[in-house]
């Protein structure tokens, strides 16, 4: 494995135990996840994911006569859905072109179900509830930060801190000043950045809460339905950065709402 800014640059030569060389790989892949390593991207998993997951989407429109609402959505959840999930905390994209493409999907797929595809894709998401592909990979990485805290799977040096106003808040350790932008990049969008500032977005009395995995599921759903989702697609008009939860809970703070 290589990461450098240039594909020409000269890499170290590295020896196994047993003397021989350990070849230099463009990718890694491990429990299913792969790794872009000459820059630290999982670009080609996502673009392998993308692939996947709309040959399977293809397959059931073409199988299954049916376009109704319930055997449809459940077909699409059980055998669309889990592969444009599985460990998206880790791989989660930052680039636009890369959220459309895996949003696409979803938007393409629900366009076909009966009873909503007359609806813009926003409207069908609240019709069908369903969350947007970004707002289910978020969603994701929050319960994960809190499982994390509350001590139900390995932590990866996330620590919190209890503020008397605030309440409870992860700690985000910031990059370097002088860190190349590329650094920059990869670290702030980097799960053990990106987790904490999601979970640190969210009300106090959900921060604060000290329940069971599954019950503070059940409490952020209903949270996070009271929140637009709105992914960005072309020809959307949105009126914050992103769809992401940070930016739209801004708004509506900004807006008074929240």
């Amino acid at each position: 494995m290589m990461y450098t800014k240039g594909a020409n640059n000269v890499t170290h030569v590295y020896i196994a135990q047993d003397g021989t060389n350990i070849d230099t790989k463009q990718c890694v892949r491990d429990l299913g996840v792969t790794l872009t390593t000459c820059d630290g991207s999982f670009t080609t998993h996502i673009t392998n994911a993308t692939k996947k997951a709309r040959s399977q989407a293809g397959w059931i429109l073409h199988t299954f006569r049916t376009h109704d609402t319930i055997p449809i959505l459940t077909l699409y959840k059980s055998l669309v859905l889990p592969l444009l999930e599985y460990c998206c905390q880790l791989w989660s994209p930052w680039k636009v072109g890369e959220k459309q493409s895996l949003e696409a999907i979803q938007r393409s797929f629900t366009s076909k179900i009966t009873i909503v595809k007359h609806l813009d894709y926003w409207r069908r998401l609240q019709t069908l509830e369903l969350f947007s592909l970004e707002r289910h990979r978020e969603r994701y990485a929050i319960i994960y930060i809190y499982k994390i805290i509350t001590g139900n799977t390995n932590n990866i040096n996330i620590r919190t801190t209890t503020h008397q106003r605030l309440g409870r808040l992860c700690r985000v350790e910031r990059t370097h000043p002088r860190a190349a932008s590329r650094i920059k990049t990869l670290k702030e969008n980097a799960f053990a950045t990106r987790g904490p500032l999601l979970f640190n977005a969210l009300p106090r009395h959900l921060r604060d809460s000290n329940t069971s995995s599954e019950q503070f599921k059940n409490k952020l759903d209903k949270f996070l339905w009271t929140v637009p989702d709105q992914p960005k697609l072309p020809h959307y008009p949105i009126r914050t950065t992103s769809n992401s939860i940070t930016d739209q809970l801004a708004l509506q703070r900004a807006d008074g709402i929240f």
